[in-house]
């Protein structure tokens, strides 16, 4: 529990910190991305290379379709992209981790970033909390790998369940979806049944199983962040889930021909062997590939149906029935699990620049009552204009708390 305690926190430590120090440039991104659906697969399948965190991505993509930053259309291919992206981390653990001994560096890196962080005068301060990060995360990797160095046979009963057959890979699934439900993190789920493999504590096909499910559960932070947002952001939450459910049927239907594939595509068997070191980096390069593969061919399968897509999840998640214009509600998630300051920035801009609409809306009604003097309609616009100004004092004070809550988050020199 400590070393995979320690191999999260440095895979939070890593995302908030490339955040951080990239300021708002990622968020800037997401939001200017053009209607093509190949940009925005591209968009997305970059942001999450460089931050490690699909959920991060995701809850980014519901933030800013619940601002009307983002469109659903728009949203779907980010979405995409961010589950190819994820697969970055699969791949740095299966060329790093097993190659050669990760903790003989993994000090080093936590000490450079504890000195870039003293660099107060400096920009680079901000990525401090990424070398850390990384060297956390390969220190976890490398306390998991002894600790889960677990006799074959006394685990036999793990692995005991794909001789359930089809039953066996489907409880595979549903496990891998439990768990990275559990933890919130598909990155670092794959980490550690890479690690279970490779010490020979899990087979091929049980950890193709429990990658498969990892990419079910990881859409538990984009489905807790919609759980209060509009129905736009609500129907980016649920093609994300629909997206990987549906992937991941298609992946259990041809089960053998896809392990098949990978196996064609990474030389050698997956098979642990105590008397050949590299068979841990077999194993583990296979599994990295099936989490590439598997995303890859979801994408291009679905990629072409992003309207048709875009169209059945607003069937399915209908409009709010009664719209509340009378009082202001500020369309903003605050994330529970993914807290940045840059998150919220240009949310914000967006918010006062509505705010600033409805103040010259309030001046042109009273222009129109001034210019055309009638008493009634004096009235009648005076009632109007109250309205509104009772709306934009809710507004201010909305934004005004969110301000204050940015301002108290950590890391928030640039607040």
């Amino acid at each position: 529990i400590g070393a995979l305690a320690l191999l999260l926190f440095g895979m939070d430590l890593l995302s908030s910190g490339i955040q951080k120090g990239a300021g708002n440039k990622l968020q800037n991104l997401l939001s200017i991305i053009s209607g093509n659906r190949v940009t925005a697969v591209l968009t997305g399948l970059l942001v999450t290379s460089i931050i490690q965190s699909s959920s991060a991505t995701t809850v980014m993509v519901v933030s800013f379709v619940n601002a009307e930053i983002l469109s659903l259309t728009q949203a779907i291919g980010i979405i995409f992209g961010a589950n190819i992206g994820t697969t970055v981390t699969a791949w740095i653990v299966s060329l790093l981790g097993f190659s050669f001994n990760i903790s003989a560096f993994s000090i080093p890196l936590v000490g450079i970033g504890f000195f870039m962080k003293t660099l107060k005068k400096y920009r680079i301060k901000d990525f401090g909390d990424m070398f850390m990060g990384f060297g956390m995360l390969f220190l976890g990797l490398d306390l998991l790998g002894d600790t889960l160095k677990l006799n074959p046979e006394s685990v036999a009963f793990i692995n005991g369940i794909t001789d359930l057959g089809a039953w066996g890979i489907i409880l595979g699934v549903l496990i891998g979806t439990a768990l990275t439900a559990l933890i919130h993190s598909s990155s670092a789920f794959t980490a550690i049944v890479l690690t279970m493999a490779a010490a020979g504590s899990l087979n091929w096909e049980l950890s193709a199983a429990l990658v498969l499910g990892s990419n079910i559960g990881t859409t538990i932070d984009a489905v807790l962040s919609s759980l209060n947002a509009s129905a736009n952001a609500k129907r980016a939450a649920f093609v994300h889930v629909a997206f990987n459910i549906c992937g991941t049927i298609i992946a259990l239907i041809l089960f053998k021909p896809f392990l098949a594939l990978v196996d064609i595509l990474v030389p050698g068997k997956p098979l642990f062997d105590a008397a050949l070191p590299s068979s841990k980096a077999i194993i583990a390069a296979h599994i990295a590939m099936l989490h590439t593969v598997f995303n890859v061919c979801a994408t291009i399968i679905f990629l072409p149906f992003v309207k048709q897509i875009a169209k059945l999840a607003s069937k399915v998640v209908k409009d709010s029935a009664v719209k509340d214009n009378t009082h202001y509600k500020m369309p903003i998630i605050i994330s529970k699990t993914r807290n940045t300051v840059d998150l919220y920035v240009m949310q914000v801009e967006k918010e006062i620049a509505r705010m600033a609409a409805r103040v010259m809306d309030m001046l042109d009604e009273v222009y129109v009552a001034l210019e055309g003097y009638d008493e009634k309609s004096i009235e009648e616009i005076s009632a109007t204009v109250l309205a509104q100004e009772n709306y934009i004092d809710e507004m201010n004070e909305e934004i005004s708390s969110l301000l204050m809550a940015c301002f108290q988050m950590s890391g928030t020199g640039s607040a």
